[in-house]
C-alpha cells in the first residue's frame, strides 16, 4: 500500500520503519503488511507465480 495511504488507525498492520519502504520506479514509496499468514500467503504465491515472477524459498 502506498505509504501516504495508509490510515493511522492501521499502521500497526504495515513494515513502515524506514529500511522497511519500498521505492518504486515511479517514486512511490510502498510499505508491505505484516499480516501474512500460512492461510494467506500460499493465494499470493500461486498468484504471483501464475503472472511470472518466481518465487523461492530463502534460508533462514
Amino acid at each position: 500500500m502506498l505509504v501516504d495511504q495508509i490510515p493511522e488507525k492501521q499502521k500497526s498492520r504495515y513494515h513502515i520503519n524506514e529500511d522497511a519502504l519500498i521505492t518504486l520506479p515511479s517514486g512511490e514509496i510502498v510499505a508491505i503488511s505484516n499480516q501474512w499468514g500460512i492461510a494467506n500467503i500460499e493465494l499470493l504465491i500461486e498468484f504471483v507465480r501464475q503472472n511470472g515472477f518466481v518465487v523461492e524459498k530463502a534460508e533462514q
